[in-house]
């Protein structure tokens, strides 16, 4: 995410920087869309559309990643396995008293 954020200056659109907030002009724009300071209102109900995907998204599909496919959850089922092997292999020494 963060290769994105330095990269996103230097992405070209139509011959033109893809994002780009000018100060001066009071201006966004972004990939070939220009917002002024009226369209706030589209830009706060692309935001909250976003918002609600990104829950929906996360209700839907975020069991799927933290339960399989996080990188947490991949490492520790890799060690237990390696932990199964290494318990048939290696003798456990008795513990007494």
């Amino acid at each position: 995410m963060l290769a994105l954020f330095y990269a996103l200056p230097w992405l070209r659109w139509e011959g033109h920087q893809a994002v780009l907030l000018d100060i001066n002009a009071r201006r966004f724009d972004l990939f070939g869309w220009t917002l002024w300071p009226g369209d706030v209102g589209v830009l706060i109900g692309m935001l909250a559309v976003m918002a609600v995907g990104l829950a929906l998204l996360t209700h839907l599909a975020g069991r799927v990643w933290c339960g399989h496919a996080c990188p947490q959850t991949l490492w520790r089922r890799a060690f237990d396995g390696i932990a199964r092997g290494m318990a048939r292999v290696l003798p456990v020494p008795a513990v007494g008293p």
